[in-house]
C-alpha cells in the first residue's frame, strides 16, 4: 500500500541472479508495478529527486527480471530520461533518451506510439538544454529538438489522428519550440503544422 507521505525508495531484486520459481517472479513483477506507480506519484507531486531515484531502481529491476533487450526495459529507460529532464539533468536525459529510442526502433520498429513518445521526450530534453547554451550551439540544439518533436507530431498524426490528446500535445510542443526560436518556423515545422498523410521517418532524430 502506498501511503500519502514521503514515497518509499525500494531496492528491488538485490542479489538476484536469475531463475527462481514462478511465484517469486510474479512477486518481483508486482514490486516493479508498484515502483512505476510511485514514480508517477512522485512526478505528480513535483518530487523530482524521488522520481529520479525510483526510476533508476526501476531500470535496474526491469533489467534483472526481463533483460535489457526488451521493450519493458526500453520504456523504463525512457522513464529515467524523463526524470532526468524534470530534474534539469539535460545531458543525461538526452543520453538515456537516445538509448531508449534506439532500443525501441530495434525491437518494435519506428511506427509505434511508444516510439513517438520517446521521440517527444528526447526533443523536450533537447529543447530545454538549448536554453542553457548560446550562439551556434543553441541553434544546433534547437534543430535537434525540432527534428525530434516534428517527427513525433507527424508520427502521432499518422497513428492516432488529429484529435487524439497525444497529437494535440505534440502540436503544442512544436508551438512552444517555435516561440523559443523567436517565431521562426523552418520548412520542416511548416510541414508538420499542416495535417499530412505522408509516412514519418523519425530515425534521424536520435542521431
Amino acid at each position: 500500500v502506498v501511503r500519502a507521505g514521503a514515497l518509499p525508495r525500494r531496492r528491488l531484486l538485490s542479489g538476484c541472479c536469475g531463475g527462481g520459481d514462478g511465484e517469486v517472479a510474479t512477486a518481483r513483477e508486482r514490486e516493479l508495478i508498484v515502483l512505476k506507480r510511485n514514480i508517477a506519484m512522485a512526478v505528480s507531486r513535483a518530487q523530482y529527486n524521488d522520481a529520479l531515484e525510483l526510476s533508476q531502481d526501476l531500470m535496474d529491476g526491469v533489467g534483472k527480471v526481463y533483460g535489457e533487450d526488451t521493450m519493458v526495459y526500453a520504456a523504463a529507460t525512457n522513464d529515467a530520461a524523463l526524470a532526468h529532464k524534470l530534474k534539469g539533468d539535460y545531458d543525461e536525459a538526452i543520453a538515456l533518451g537516445t538509448k531508449a529510442i534506439h532500443l525501441m526502433a530495434d525491437l518494435t520498429g519506428k511506427e509505434t506510439e511508444q516510439y513517438a513518445g520517446a521521440l517527444a521526450n528526447y526533443g523536450l530534453a533537447a529543447r530545454e538544454k538549448a536554453l542553457t547554451l548560446s550562439g551556434m550551439e543553441r541553434m544546433e540544439m534547437l534543430d535537434v529538438a525540432e527534428t525530434a518533436l516534428t517527427d513525433a507530431l507527424e508520427l502521432r498524426r499518422k497513428l492516432l489522428g488529429e484529435e487524439h490528446p497525444n497529437t494535440i500535445l505534440s502540436v503544442n510542443q512544436v508551438a512552444v519550440l517555435t516561440a523559443r526560436r523567436g517565431g521562426r518556423i523552418s520548412q520542416r515545422t511548416r510541414r508538420a503544422d499542416a495535417p499530412a498523410n505522408d509516412s514519418a521517418d523519425p530515425a534521424h532524430a536520435a542521431r
